[in-house]
């Protein structure tokens, strides 16, 4: 009587059965995970995104709370909640904290204004000043004229890749390295930076060809 060998095509293929029906098992427990992991992070991101958009207009709700018409900024185009009406004077009664990871000078000034202007007993705290934030080019540099030539050429890339937006000429050259021409070199996790270098995080088409940023920009969720 011939027996099957253990090298036999049968038994192999057992094996392979009870492999693949393990890694089967693995991808499905990692599916499940992935599944899981992507919704937390998902419901992570839509806080960040709400958090962030409520940071960026700090400076401008005091008119919301306050109804104070100076402090106004429509050109920033963000929805704002009605004042508040019965906490106006808890606000006035109580010490107040406004804390920034990082904060440009002129920003933090602005705050500070504003709370005095609304009679608030407020102090504005930065982690970052406007010093301590890395930018693409830095006041002192070795090769002047060689960061001239790359931040020209960061500023005609800028220009393309904003070419299909319906911003006007003063608009347009405002924002070639970034938001305000800030040029900076900060990115978080979640996102980029508007005021971070344009063509760092920005796609589009340059000379033609799909420019592909290395840290894109997500849209803010509304």
């Amino acid at each position: 009587m011939n027996q099957a060998g253990f090298d036999a095509w049968r038994d192999q293929h057992s094996v392979m059965v009870y492999s693949v029906d393990d890694v089967n098992a693995l991808l499905k427990t990692k599916q499940h995970q992935l599944a899981a992991a992507t919704a937390m992070l998902s419901q992570a991101k839509q806080r960040i995104d709400q958090l962030e958009t409520r940071l960026n207009d700090l400076g401008t709700k005091y008119d919301s709370w306050f109804d104070e018409k100076t402090l106004k900024k429509p050109g920033l185009n963000v929805q704002r909640n009605l004042a508040l009406e019965p906490e106006k004077d808890f606000l006035r009664g109580h010490n107040l904290a406004f804390c920034f990871v990082a904060a440009w000078d002129d920003g933090l000034k602005a705050v500070q204004d504003a709370i005095a202007e609304l009679k608030l007993n407020g102090t504005v705290y930065a982690h970052l000043h406007e010093r301590d934030l890395p930018v693409a080019f830095p006041e002192s540099v070795g090769d002047l004229d060689a960061q001239e030539d790359f931040q020209a050429r960061c500023a005609a890339i800028g220009r393309q890749l904003h070419s299909n937006e319906d911003w006007d000429e003063t608009k347009l050259s405002e924002r070639l390295l970034g938001y305000g021409n800030r040029g900076l070199l900060l990115f978080f996790p979640y996102n980029a930076p508007a005021q971070s270098l344009t063509c760092m995080w920005k796609s589009g088409t340059v000379n033609g060809d799909e420019w592909h940023p290395l840290i894109p920009r997500r849209k803010k969720i509304t």
